[in-house]
């Protein structure tokens, strides 16, 4: 990504995965972070987040370390939905 008056380009490092993965990877996370993706994940969503990073000379340690949180990204799939929902439901011996 290039920067229109800069100098030169500069870099945008993204990353995304799941959250419980990515978490150790955020400088700062928000404080409902696990509790939403958690119940988003229990009523059937799949959740991705998704971090970012200015880049210079970094080396892939340190982008590593210091990761921001970018967001989140939520889909439902409605067929695993009505199977969750039938799992529930159903009764097992």
């Amino acid at each position: 990504m290039s920067q229109s008056g800069a100098s030169g380009p500069t870099y945008l490092g993204t990353v995304k995965g799941a959250p419980e993965v990515l978490r150790d990877m955020f400088k700062q996370v928000p404080a409902d972070y696990d509790s939403v993706h958690t119940k988003l994940a229990r009523h059937g969503a799949r959740v991705l987040a998704l971090g970012h990073k200015n880049l210079g000379s970094l080396s892939m340690r340190e982008v590593r370390a210091l990761v921001c949180v970018g967001g989140g990204c939520v889909y439902v799939c409605v067929k695993t939905l009505n199977i969750l929902i039938f799992l529930s439901q159903s009764v097992h011996l």
